[in-house]
């Protein structure tokens, strides 16, 4: 099972751009399951959000290192980072420019190890954090509030996990879960904060970062 038909996996290995067209035709299933609570969502991040889901829907997961999209898409597994970089090139081929800051966090260490999640931020709408790698999607949400003392309720959540059988990720995705809803995040465990997708594709040396964990 997964939440895409098989027939529009095919559409997006083979022609990727084709994600424009697929957002329209989906977008109300889409929204809908995400929850009343992203009704006030701006759409770009709407769009994020439904990028993120299908880089999930499309691969499994595993190891892999490559980072161009032709690469993603061949890719027999994809792992967190490159669930991020799949994520961002479907979001630029929907939305070449955008007022959305879009930003990778890197983290490794704390209570779920070494990892990567997206947040988008546009003013005049609450923020928003998408974790490609378990197909999580989570309102008002960003590394500010990740490592503060927020408490997040349900509905904050929209989980597209279900969605598809990822036996070998079932308690990362429930500890990943608890700890945004338990903010056990800690700026210490900050690997990287990345705005610029080419920096992501392309990493410097981890102590180019400046970070606590680089």
């Amino acid at each position: 099972m997964a939440y895409l038909s098989a027939a529009n996996h095919a559409r997006l290995l083979s022609q990727p751009e084709m994600i424009r067209d697929l957002y329209a035709e989906v977008r109300p299933t889409f929204t809908a399951n995400l929850g009343p609570l992203f009704a006030d969502q701006c759409e770009d991040h709407l769009r994020l959000a439904f990028c993120s889901v299908v880089a999930f829907d499309l691969k499994p997961y595993g190891n892999c290192t490559v980072h161009d999209l032709p690469g993603l898409l061949a890719a027999p597994a994809l792992d967190c980072d490159n669930y991020v970089s799949l994520t961002w090139h479907l979001f630029k081929l929907m939305r070449p420019t955008s007022p959305t800051k879009i930003a990778a966090l890197g983290w490794d260490g704390g209570v779920i190890g070494n990892h990567a999640q997206m947040q988008a931020q546009t003013v005049g709408s609450p923020n928003i954090l998408v974790d490609p790698t378990i197909g999580l999607v989570v309102y008002g949400c960003s590394m500010d509030f990740l490592v503060g003392d927020f408490v997040y309720p349900p509905d904050c959540f929209a989980s597209f996990f279900s969605f598809n059988t990822r036996s070998n990720i079932v308690s990362f995705e429930a500890s990943v879960r608890d700890a945004i809803a338990n903010t056990k995040y800690r700026f210490s465990d900050l690997l990287y904060f990345i705005t610029d997708h080419a920096k992501l594709m392309s990493p410097t040396e981890r102590a180019c970062w400046l970070t606590p964990r680089a």
